[in-house]
């Protein structure tokens, strides 16, 4: 055989198992959760919620600022100023990419689950690192086929071994 044949063939069953692997990481990145809750006077309300896991810092170290180059922690303060701006530029950036990637998750899950019909308010966002959240309450009101979907969780039932009492033993 060829060495450029047995190359190209290495090559792509490299690649292969490369994208089937990431793939497996990526749905281990990000989990979702999605609650409902319908209340006596037939407001619909739920809570969206991802956990992402966040990327891994790859070949960077902190640098204390020292020497030429450095991006971390400034050692003088008038650099501080400079190095509190960029920092907070880069958390705003992070929070209006999470906040559009909250949003369209909601918007997905809404429309696979048909929970709210005309749209939705929200009333609650938190977006912090690894964890989005949304409340919202629906603009149309609950309906009998709506109670049947999605019934409210009911409270978890003690466990048989579960003792109120302490032991005297």
């Amino acid at each position: 055989m060829r060495p450029v044949i047995l190359l190209a063939i290495v090559t792509t069953a490299v690649g292969a198992a490369s994208c089937s692997s990431s793939a497996t990481d990526n749905d281990r990145a990000m989990r979702e959760f999605f609650d409902t809750h319908i209340t006596g006077n037939d407001a619909k309300r739920f809570e969206y919620t991802m956990h992402i896991r966040p990327p891994e810092r790859r070949g960077r170290s902190r640098s204390t600022g020292k020497g030429r180059g450095g991006t971390g922690t400034p050692g003088n303060a008038g650099n501080r100023a400079d190095w509190q701006a960029r920092m907070e530029a880069i958390w705003e950036k992070y929070l209006q990419q999470m906040s559009l990637k909250l949003r369209e998750g909601v918007k997905a899950k809404l429309a696979e689950t048909g929970y709210c019909q005309e749209g939705y308010m929200e009333l609650e966002r938190v977006v912090t690192r690894g964890r989005l959240s949304l409340r919202g309450e629906c603009r149309d009101g609950a309906t009998d086929e709506d109670r049947k979907r999605f019934p409210n969780p009911t409270a978890p039932k003690p466990r048989a071994d579960h003792r109120l009492t302490p032991s005297t033993d």
